[in-house]
């Protein structure tokens, strides 16, 4: 059980109904991403104007690069103001939900929050976890 999920009453609500499917393979995070750019019209416009293959997988892979670090960065990249680079992770994180899925940085920032907006979650660790807010 993800470690979100033993502490919050609300993680049904927050995760859906049922258990979610955790992807730990790039290649399902690449695949949840590249169905996204094809939804997205502006994503997919950007891609399309590359015309060497292996110059559009690394560009997808600097997405992906881009997303985990927004996700392990809340406070810093809060307010995300590259424009491009916030409907990719928009894009990806509308994916996942589709997909009933999550991440390994999704499970980090669900972690995150669920500590910052409950403090007292970390008084059921074992040792407690003193949460301190800069």
């Amino acid at each position: 059980m993800p470690f979100a999920l033993r502490f919050s009453p609300n993680a049904a609500i927050w995760l859906g109904s049922s258990a979610p499917n955790i992807f730990e393979q790039a290649k399902d995070r690449r695949e949840v991403l590249e169905k996204a750019i094809g939804d997205d019209p502006f994503l997919s416009a950007e891609l399309e104007e590359i015309e060497d293959a292996k110059e559009r997988r690394r560009r997808v892979d600097r997405w992906l690069s881009s997303i985990s670090y927004v996700k392990s960065h809340p406070l810093s990249c809060a307010i995300v103001e590259d424009e491009e680079i916030g409907r990719v992770v928009d894009a990806y994180d509308a994916g996942m939900r589709a997909s009933n899925a999550y991440d390994f940085d999704d499970l980090l920032l669900l972690t995150y929050r669920l500590l910052v907006d409950n403090p007292e979650a970390g008084r059921h660790l074992s040792p407690p976890l003193q949460v301190h807010l800069h």
